[in-house]
């Protein structure tokens, strides 16, 4: 990963294939064993991220507080309760596909970026 305020900045991660919509090309990676996540493509070009910098700050400390108790007030923001427990992922024996949508799945072929 290039882009360097992504969390996997620096990681390889296994590129499985891109595909173009209408605000651009993004790509399908893993991240860990399984788990799968889109990007923008240009996250992962060397290229196109290495002239970002870190630039001035546009807003300040007291307007993002401001903008914290504002949501806080109108019951926008959602917190994650540290009660919850994560669920874990089954195994289906049987295939979520109909034999149509399994041909309409792109075939994967494993490409690694840096």
């Amino acid at each position: 990963m290039q882009y360097r305020w992504h969390p996997l900045y620096g990681r390889t991660v296994r590129r499985f294939y891109s595909e173009q919509r209408a605000n651009g090309t993004f790509v399908h990676i893993e991240v860990s064993a399984g788990n799968v996540i889109v990007v923008a493509a240009w996250m992962l070009d060397a290229a196109a991220c290495a002239h970002m910098v870190l630039g001035e700050p546009r807003v300040s400390l007291p307007a993002l507080q401001e903008l914290k108790r504002a949501l806080l007030s109108s019951s926008l923001e959602r917190t994650c309760n540290d009660s919850v427990s994560a669920m874990k992922e089954t195994h289906r024996e049987t295939s979520p596909f109909t034999a149509a949508q399994a041909h309409a799945v792109p075939t994967l072929s494993p490409e690694f970026d840096s």
